[in-house]
């Protein structure tokens, strides 16, 4: 009977064995919808959530803990910051790939996000004196960053449908973040050309503007908790009303998730993002419909990827 059960035992740890590598080798051969990169707390390792196929694969684990990761719109590279022992660097690699490639050199690099056309990567320069900049950079690392804003408080830049403009949040002259925009071939010199579009005395922060290039998403405490809101993005175009001026639409999500990272869909359709639900207090992935403000049932969070139980260890 012994000898049974540990037959047993054996064949369902196999099995299980089986199960984790096959999901883990379907998402690097057969990824059937988009891929969110997950950063665990203090861990070198990325978790790769494929968001239909609801299944995840960990990448090569790193000799230095990862602080944020992007996954290219064409769904081929991922770029991401990391310690490069005294610095932290931004650096791109193939979505599974084991080598990677450091974009950084004489400036250190965080806040990782790529354009629409995946070939640059725009970051957050950490300067000295505790400063910040906007920087971009070529994906494949034949040119150096090039400098947009720095020597300021500037934060989670991303870039435009067109890929011609990008949003960033920054404390420019209070201690509360606003959202500004500014023209991606600008260089340098470009304070008199950003422009202003929240003036809140409250944190708005974590723009990601939408593929189409019509709204931009962002974190708000506007309400209290931090929630997701959107900003029609005309407000900027000739003759329309200051952006300052608008009220952004607010996504009520029912049961309360309180997000705290921001990714669009590759249509638009969805805003994914990693929040926490309130009443139950859990840590996942989640999804809402980017225009479920005008629903019927109002804005419903789909949990995509429970994060509980998630461990990553380090490499022996």
């Amino acid at each position: 009977m012994l000898k049974l059960s540990f037959r047993l035992t054996s064949a369902l740890a196999i099995l299980l064995i089986l199960m984790v590598t096959a999901a883990q080798v379907a998402g690097r051969i057969l990824p059937a919808g988009q891929i969110i990169p997950i950063v665990p707390y203090s861990s070198p390792t990325l978790l790769l959530v494929d968001v239909s196929r609801q299944i995840a694969a960990s990448r090569q684990a790193l000799p230095q803990d990862i602080h944020d990761a992007s996954v290219s719109p064409d769904q081929q590279q991922v770029a991401y910051s990391s310690s490069d022992g005294s610095q932290v660097q931004v650096y791109v690699s193939d979505l599974f790939g084991s080598s990677s490639q450091r974009l950084t050199m004489d400036v250190g690099g965080e806040s990782v996000a790529w354009s629409p056309d995946s070939k640059q990567v725009a970051f957050v320069g950490l300067e000295p004196n505790n400063k910040r900049g906007i920087y971009t950079v070529e994906a494949d690392g034949t040119t150096a960053p090039q400098t947009i804003l720095k020597a300021g408080s500037f934060a989670s830049p991303s870039w435009s449908g067109l890929g011609d403009k990008l949003t960033f949040a920054a404390t420019r002259y209070i201690d509360l973040a606003n959202l500004y925009v500014v023209n991606a071939e600008c260089r340098l010199r470009c304070d008199r050309e950003v422009l202003q579009v929240t003036d809140t005395l409250v944190i708005d922060t974590a723009p990601v503007w939408s593929p189409d290039g019509k709204q931009i998403a962002f974190l708000s405490n506007r309400s209290g908790d931090y929630v997701i809101y959107l900003l029609d993005t005309r407000c900027m175009q000739s003759g329309e009303r200051k952006c300052t001026l608008q009220l952004p639409q607010r996504l009520r999500m029912r049961p309360l998730v309180v997000p705290f990272l921001i990714i669009w869909s590759l249509d638009g359709s969805e805003i994914y993002f990693r929040g926490r639900e309130a009443f139950r207090n859990l840590p996942g992935l989640y999804s809402v419909k980017s225009d479920c403000y005008a629903l019927p049932e109002g804005c419903r969070p789909r949990l995509i990827y429970n994060l509980t139980e998630l461990t990553i260890r380090r490499p022996s």
